[in-house]
Parts: C-alpha cells; structure tokens; sequence
C-alpha cells in the first residue's frame, strides 16, 4: 500500500484516567485520585486552549470514587469525550480486588489473559457502570495494558463501542505477558484468524476505527530512533517509543 504523505492528518488525544500510582505503576495506598481532581483540570484548560478534544478513557477503579466521577460529569462534553478503559482486576467476573478500596491493588492482567466469555462480561459491566454514572453510553475504548485479542473488536461491536485504541505499532507485550500460558494467551500464526489486527482491518473497513497509538512524533520509527539517540547524545530525554505489531500478539 503506497501512502499519500500529502493527505491530512487526524491525531486524538487518549488518556488514561487511573487510580494515581507511584514508580513503576505502584498503586496509591492509601487509594487517592489527585490525578484525575486536579491534573484533568489542568489538562483540559490546556486542550481548550489549542482547541483540542481529548478522550478521557475510564478505569473501573476511578469509578468508585464518587469525586472522581463528579469531576469528569462537570467536564463539557463539546470539549472531550468519555470513554472507557477495562482493567479487569477491579471489575466482576472474577475480579482480584472486589474494592471499593483500591489502595495498594496493582494490576498486573493483560486483558487478552481472560476467556472470551469473561472478558465480554467485564466488559458489559463496564458499560453498565458507565451508563449508571454518566446517563449514557461510551462508545471510546482502552485495552488494560493494550491487552486487546481479535474478539474483543466483537465484543465492543457487541456493546455499542466505534472507536478501539488498544493497538501499539512496533510494540509488543511479551516481557510482561506469559504467552506459555495455554488458559491465557495463544499465539496468533499466519492459519489463525484471532489476530486483533485482522479484526481491526475487517471492522475498520466498516464502521469500527481502531487508530494506532502513537507518542512524540508522526515520523517512521527509524527516524523517531535516531532522534531519541540524538536526544540522548545531548543529555534530553528521549520521547516514549510506545505503539505495536498488535495489541499483544504478532502475526
């Protein structure tokens, strides 16, 4: 496929809104959501500014927090969208942590980890508790961990859901999934059709988008390496090199 570089662009700004947490993912504890009563603020100013509509993707464990859930109600919805955001761990069936205290609880599942039937059932009750929230339903949708698998494009179908950001180019998961695991992942090969890239391509010919994630730059990966040891050379910091082959699996 040959890529007109002359077309326009259309870049969406996705966040995650999680329980806040520490290094390396280390969940609060006591549980505290200082990121979503001042950070969204401070954000959203900033989008509104540059004229930018983000979406505020929502973990389960924020919607215990009745605050929490005032402060995102009180956003303009011409300005952003909510959407939703499954960390399993925090959500029946199944769930680790049953809360509402979430202090200390770290999610560790990839989303792809749960069988079809429960992962389609955390996912409605999601939903469920999204619309009891908000009034309506999201139609915006994170992967935990960008765990997405090829069904869970029919799962969203099947809840309403038009938009999928769980897929990460030139990024895979396997340093921190267990692909051995024959009750958790399978390999996606070449005779297999589970692959969420091909689900992605078969929707989005559609009607359901599942854009890339991307961090720092709009250039090839190549490019966005050499700027990064540049970057490095100098002393800076170099930009997060996030999206993936696919969400967890590789074809």
């Amino acid at each position: 496929m040959v890529m007109n570089t002359d077309s326009p662009r259309t870049y969406v700004l996705t966040i995650d809104v999680e329980i806040d947490a520490g290094p390396k993912w280390k969940t609060s504890n006591p549980a505290s959501y200082e990121g979503v009563y001042i950070g969204i603020e401070v954000l959203q100013r900033l989008c509104d500014t540059y004229g930018v509509k983000p979406v505020y993707l929502i973990s389960p464990a924020v919607m215990v927090d009745q605050k929490a859930v005032d402060c995102l109600k009180s956003l303009n919805r011409n300005h952003c969208e909510l959407g939703t955001h499954l960390h399993g761990e925090y959500i029946p069936p199944m769930e680790k942590f049953p809360g509402p205290d979430f202090s200390g609880c770290d999610p560790k599942d990839m989303q792809c980890e749960y069988d079809k039937d429960v992962e389609f059932e955390k996912l409605k009750n999601l939903t469920n508790k999204f619309v009891d929230l908000f009034g309506y339903a999201p139609k915006s949708f994170r992967a935990g961990r960008f765990g997405a698998r090829g069904w869970t494009v029919e799962c969203l179908e099947r809840l309403g859901y038009t938009h999928d950001t769980s897929v990460t180019p030139f990024r895979n998961w396997h340093d921190i999934a267990d692909f051995h695991n024959p009750a958790a992942f399978h390999r996606t090969t070449r005779r297999k059709t589970t692959s969420v890239c091909r689900e992605r391509q078969r929707f989005w010919r559609f009607r359901f988008p599942s854009p890339p994630i991307w961090s720092g730059s709009d250039r090839p990966l190549g490019s966005q390496i050499s700027t990064n040891a540049r970057r490095s050379s100098i002393g800076m910091k170099p930009t997060r090199l996030r999206p993936s082959y696919a969400a967890c699996f590789t074809t």
